[in-house]
């Protein structure tokens, strides 16, 4: 569980379930679940003699997960969206389900609860009688996780790289080498916890890594091996993810809706349309999501994942897990919601200099990954240094005399934010910054000896 309007709060623990196999009755295991929350919701919680009110904002998991938790068809059966009545068609020679149809008609809540959808209710669900909670739109479909990262667009770059996709070719060796070439160019922040691997080892590759591909480098890497045809088709999806993965980018979201759907559609006539899974339609129902909960990034599975993580590394070995695990959460020191650190902005002196932290995800410093960064009248800067003179910061850093939108890799007004420059023409004397003055920290991609391509690191992004 995770608190929306603390973010800076880990993820919590409230169950755990441990079996040979998952569980067998959706009913018997949600059940004390719902009744809970909705106590909870009824009488709300007193924390500090303040009630405190309770809603349940939203059920994030993958599509299995949510199709057992809802009682619905899992995702190859034909009625097998949660977001829309497409009905699926089934391709015997690929043996799998696809869906072609973009504007089938939405599913509805009222309509839901009325059991209207034939063969996509499977069996009752205990979420049924969950308080002030709509059971279409509570369960968003677009985690960027298992979506957008583990399903899409690792599909899309393995297929490509093992010719699998269209008129494609397998890669040869120099493709790959210099794919390799470019991936270490990009100079990744530490926000991130590991540098690309090469693209031999996208088998290997986690969900973080395909994210950052997408974001830092794909646009790059196809320009040199795609179609012009299929460059354009990818761009789509490229531009349209980038703008719905930060709530900075929201009034261009109806743009992005375009931009997806007409990628979808693309997909089954460039590719074939038995390639239009359950997977490629729910990119139709990203729009929805994001009107809903705003950003990808708030309703992501990530955080959740990673918690699972930690508790599963935590365990010692197979016998009485669920003691173990209960043991070592409660260990764990309670996060306290007051903060232990100064109000942002504020500076903390390292070794290698001073860490200047604009906000919760925000920090600058000295150093070739961490020190670019973009302000909102367009200035790309270097990082140098920071001061506090009585209750104002003083960011100094020196700024490239010139910068252009990038043209070279794809002209569109949806490429927000991202500039070519060359580094070697920098402003002599050294400028001073406001915090304020800050639009986003940047990731620099070296293009050849002293240009670059700059790319907004997209959780940093200040509205």
């Amino acid at each position: 569980m995770s608190i929306q309007e603390l973010p800076e709060v880990p993820v919590l623990m409230v169950g755990n379930f441990f079996g040979s196999s998952k569980p067998k009755s959706v009913e018997q295991y949600l059940r004390p679940l719902v009744n809970e929350l909705n106590e909870m919701i009824q009488n709300g919680i007193v924390i500090a003699d303040k009630l405190i009110q309770i809603r349940v904002r939203a059920i994030i998991a993958d599509s299995p997960a949510r199709a057992f938790i809802k009682g619905v068809a899992y995702f190859n059966h034909k009625l097998g969206c949660q977001k829309c009545t497409v009905e699926g068609k089934h391709h015997s020679a690929a043996r799998v389900s696809y869906f072609p149809d973009i504007d089938a008609p939405v599913t509805t809540d009222e309509d839901f609860r009325a059991l209207k959808y034939g063969d996509h209710h499977r069996e009752p669900s205990p979420f049924i009688d969950l308080l002030f909670f709509d059971m279409i739109k509570g369960f968003p479909t677009s985690d960027c996780l298992h979506l957008l990262d583990c399903r899409i667009t690792r599909t899309y770059f393995n297929c490509l790289k093992s010719g699998k996709l269209g008129m494609h070719r397998k890669w040869s060796p120099d493709t790959i080498s210099r794919i390799n070439n470019v991936l270490q160019n990009v100079e990744i922040p530490t926000d991130f916890h590991r540098k690309f691997r090469n693209i031999e080892d996208t088998g290997l590759w986690k969900a973080s890594e395909f994210n950052m591909f997408l974001h830092y480098a794909s646009f790059i890497v196809f320009k040199d091996i795609l179609t012009e045809e299929d460059y354009n088709h990818f761009m789509l999806y490229y531009c349209a993810v980038t703008l719905f993965s930060t709530n900075v980018y929201r009034e261009h979201w109806p743009e992005a809706d375009r931009m997806l759907k007409q990628f979808v559609v693309q997909y089954g006539v460039l590719y074939g349309e038995h390639r239009l899974t359950s997977n490629l339609h729910s990119l139709v129902h990203v729009y929805d999501d994001v009107c809903t909960f705003r950003a990808l990034k708030t309703f992501s599975t990530y955080p959740f994942e990673d918690k699972l993580q930690h508790v599963k590394n935590s365990l010692r070995n197979g016998h009485k897990v669920l003691a173990q695990a209960a043991n070592r959460i409660s260990e764990q020191t309670p996060h306290s919601t007051v903060s232990k650190h100064p109000a942002f902005p504020y500076l903390e002196c390292k070794g290698s200099g001073v860490t200047l932290h604009i906000n919760y995800n925000m920090r600058l410093y000295p150093g070739t990954q961490d020190n670019w960064f973009l302000t909102k009248d367009f200035y790309i800067a270097k990082y140098c240094k920071a001061e506090k003179i009585g209750s104002t910061i003083n960011i100094y850093g020196t700024a490239l005399n010139k910068i252009t939108e990038t043209h070279t890799f794809f002209c569109s007004p949806m490429m927000k934010d991202i500039y070519e420059a060359n580094t070697s023409d920098f402003t002599i004397e050294s400028i001073v910054f406001s915090p304020t003055d800050i639009k986003c920290k940047l990731v620099a991609i070296k293009t050849d000896d002293t240009n670059y391509v700059f790319v907004p690191l997209i959780q940093t992004l200040v509205e």
